[in-house]
């Protein structure tokens, strides 16, 4: 679906939103979603692919602490932030929106001390 991934884009660019909005308002769905069902294809249907099926949007599924889908969350988060992803160009993130969903899980509190690992880790 090269065509629909290029539309997804530059309709990202032409809003000024993430990829994976462009690409729900687009196809319904975000390549979170898509490489999530394809991995229940793939891989052993014991695995749980909650991690990457929510990475974008995790307070959508029921959390009990610090689980994997709220690690790959923040993960993201941190990798934006720390120009990790150099070869792709940074979105426009809505602060409050990632404050409020990081309050709704429950680690907002410790999103310093994450940075601060994530930079150790850099080094």
């Amino acid at each position: 679906m090269p065509d629909k991934f290029c539309a997804a884009l530059s309709l990202a660019k032409e809003r000024g939103c993430e990829n994976f909005e462009a690409e729900e308002e687009l196809l319904g769905v975000s390549h979170a979603e898509i490489g999530a069902y394809l991995l229940g294809l793939w891989v052993s249907p014991t695995w749980r692919f909650e991690a990457i099926a929510h990475h974008h949007r995790p307070t959508r599924i029921p959390h009990s602490g610090f689980d994997s889908s709220v690690a790959v969350y923040v993960a993201g988060l941190l990798a934006y932030e720390l120009n990790a992803h150099r070869r792709i160009p940074r979105a426009l993130r809505s602060k409050r929106r990632t404050a409020a969903c990081l309050e709704k899980l429950g680690i907002l509190p410790r999103l310093s001390e994450f940075r601060e690992l994530a930079l150790k880790s850099e080094n």
